[in-house]
């Protein structure tokens, strides 16, 4: 009598066909990747990154949490809100400035730049907690359910207090030190912080200083006046613009300098302060964008056009990264993820090169990877590999 032999295996032949040898890889392709970041979970240790404030347990807000959250609700104080930031898990947070470096504020571009960051974080409610956490202290939380994803990391309930600098003890001090620098870093961005008052309701209010309704929603945004009255240059862009690039350019074209943190050309499509000074037909344009994508791009060039077509324009590109291993960014960490995020930038200036070339504007285009000898490796420093910090804005851009 034979006995019939049992396989927990396909034999290759039955994957003969075209088609369904397809079939098999795309599904070992499916099977290779997780779609989801943070997996199955949806709760996480997080950071405290803002001073919690105290909300009515009838508020709009609390409903809105409440409808992602399964279970019952007790009315029972304290019930307050505050942002945290994901710890020891991949999501976007990852990408940010990181609020508990102590260079913090000063690579944010300021206090109100870095409470802007700040706030970009995840909104974190306490419906019933025991007690109230502090700036620093580490905090469990149990992440919204959303679309289809897993869980989102932008709204989670506080399930309890894991760590509480206050009450660490000598013998875990060592352990905590990143709660205890990131509370001294996050006292910088809002010790004596003063928010913009309010305009009265019966004054006309002025030109809007960030993007006009229905516009990309408001981010830090500076105005810094001409430091020679009258003089008829506009300069405006990204980041780098704000920062030394923009004090070095702004010193050798005396002008009114706007600058948004993370723009890209569609955020001066249809910005209030820009069209007031573009009305004025400046004699000379400084942008200083490409960084952060270049969205928008035609539409920014077709504005200029129909706006003040005479003005010269000159456009610099988006500056080299640098290898940075301890920055906040991952795409300068490592050799192989700088080489992958210049690749890009670089390949974001040859495109705005191309638009401008074809749009019949006065312009020079600035490219620093091909136009600025030595850039490519400039010193790091103290810088977090992605900024151009100042002593390297003045060497390379004191002059190109």
């Amino acid at each position: 009598m034979s006995v019939g032999s049992k396989k927990n295996f396909f034999d290759a032949i039955d994957f003969d066909e075209i088609g369904d040898a397809m079939d098999l890889w795309f599904n070992r392709l499916n099977n290779s990747f997780e779609f989801d970041a943070i997996s199955d979970e949806d709760e996480f240790n997080a950071v405290v990154i803002s001073p919690p404030v105290p909300i009515g347990a009838n508020s709009k807000e609390m409903g809105t949490f409440l409808d992602g959250v399964a279970g019952s609700f007790t009315d029972t104080l304290p019930k307050f809100i505050f942002r945290g930031r994901l710890k020891d898990v991949d999501s976007h947070h990852v990408f940010w400035p990181d609020p508990c470096d102590p260079r913090f504020v000063e690579d944010a571009g300021g206090q109100e730049a870095a409470i802007d960051w700040v706030s970009k974080h995840m909104k974190v409610m306490a419906i019933g907690a025991t007690e109230v956490p502090k700036v620093g202290d580490i905090v469990r939380v149990k992440l919204d359910k959303e679309g289809i994803y897993t869980a989102s990391p932008e709204t989670a309930i506080m399930i309890g207090l894991v760590t509480s600098i206050d009450s660490i003890t000598t013998s875990t001090a060592l352990a905590n030190i990143d709660s205890a620098e990131c509370r001294g870093s996050l006292s910088k961005a809002f010790d004596g912080y003063t928010p913009p008052a309010p305009l009265p309701a019966a004054v006309t209010p002025p030109p809007p200083r960030g993007p006009v309704p229905g516009s990309t929603p408001a981010m830090p945004f500076r105005v810094d006046p001409s430091p020679v009255p009258g003089s008829d240059v506009l300069l405006f862009g990204d980041s780098q613009m704000q920062g030394a690039i923009g004090r070095v350019l702004q010193g050798r074209f005396p002008g009114i300098r706007l600058s948004k943190v993370g723009s890209q050309a569609k955020f001066w499509v249809d910005n209030g302060s820009l069209d007031t000074e573009l009305n004025k037909r400046p004699s000379l344009i400084i942008i200083q964008l490409n960084s952060n994508g270049i969205s928008g791009t035609d539409a920014l060039i077709n504005k200029i056009k129909s706006t003040t077509q005479s003005s010269e324009i000159k456009w610099y590109g988006s500056p080299p990264a640098a290898l940075a291993p301890s920055s906040w960014s991952k795409a300068v960490r490592t050799e192989k993820a700088l080489a992958s995020f210049n690749k890009k930038r670089e390949r974001y200036n040859k495109t705005v090169e191309a638009k401008l070339k074809a749009s019949g504007l006065n312009y020079t285009f600035i490219d620093p990877f091909r136009d600025i000898s030595g850039l490519k490796n400039w010193p790091v420093g103290r810088s977090d590999g992605i900024h151009i910090p100042d002593a390297v804005a003045k060497t390379f851009y004191a002059s190109i």
